[in-house]
């Protein structure tokens, strides 16, 4: 480990041990350290559980998208048994995607283009052609490499950590605010937004992880209904961050959002006041 990553590492750990009225903004080398990015990749995001999507992306067995995940490229599938894979995109052969990350859509098997091979739905191979004249390859034993995935709440999320503990646990205490994303068997997909922001990752957590910046930045949008002023309640827990700003109630264009959802202070009790929930299920 090299000198500035370890006084790098050094400086994170003095912050926990800061009051929080002593609290203050990272080094900008926490922002720019590409020795400090390479371990991120490798000890959070190669770690940790990163949402890629929703089961409604893929209701139908065939359905698929490709992406590619800290370097590694992956298709997530619904195969013929209506199971959600994620698996490697990457050929057995001589390492050809057979997916290009950024595809989708909806096929019965994945075929490499270089040499035709053919997988099913599952990742196993099924066709190779002209290999049965070696004797020692064994198709049956062959298949594309399939990578840890969970269900939670509709959402779906990919671990490439084969050791790294389930998921839905650490997440209890957010499963009645996340129940929201489980939508009825009927329900579609209407939008897909999907944007490469430039800059640190930790950048924009920390831009979301607070209300301070409403009364600047959104002084003609957000701020109108949700006052920095508000900004209540950051609570955390294992892997998890969350911040609320409730809505201003006493201003018109407030009423007007409501009335948008039919929204009565007379039906909710207090606890169920309207207010912008921004949560962080880190490092995605």
């Amino acid at each position: 480990m090299d000198t500035e990553l370890k006084a790098l590492i050094g400086r994170l750990k003095s912050y926990l041990d800061l009051p929080i009225e002593d609290l203050h903004t990272l080094d900008p080398a926490h922002y720019t350290s590409q020795s400090l990015y390479r371990l991120e990749l490798e000890q959070l995001f190669k770690k940790e559980w990163i949402c890629v999507g929703h089961v409604k992306e893929l209701p139908n067995a065939g359905d698929f998208f490709s992406i590619n995940l800290v370097g590694e490229p992956l298709i997530v599938v619904r195969g013929e048994d209506l199971n959600i894979r994620a698996l490697s995109s990457v050929c057995r052969h001589r390492m050809m995607l057979v997916v290009r990350p950024g595809q989708a859509g909806n096929t019965t098997e994945f075929r490499c283009p270089y040499h035709r091979w053919t997988y099913a739905l599952d990742g196993a191979l099924e066709k190779a052609l002209f290999m049965e004249r070696t004797r020692c390859f064994d198709q049956s034993r062959i298949r594309l490499p399939e990578f840890r995935l969970e269900i939670w709440n509709d959402l779906i999320w990919v671990n490439l950590d084969d050791n790294a503990p389930a998921l839905a646990p650490k997440l209890s205490e957010l499963n009645d605010i996340f129940s929201v994303f489980t939508q009825p068997g009927d329900g579609v997909m209407t939008n897909h937004y999907d944007k490469v922001w430039p800059g640190n990752w930790k950048s924009q957590v920390e831009n979301n992880l607070e209300g301070y910046h409403h009364m600047g930045l959104h002084e003609a949008t957000i701020e109108a209904y949700t006052p920095t002023r508000n900004t209540t309640n950051l609570t955390f827990g294992e892997g998890w961050t969350r911040h609320q700003v409730p809505y201003d109630l006493e201003r018109d264009i407030t009423q007007e959002l409501l009335k948008d959802i039919s929204w009565s202070e007379d039906e909710w009790p207090a606890q169920n006041r309207p207010e912008l929930d921004v949560i962080h299920i880190h490092p995605g």
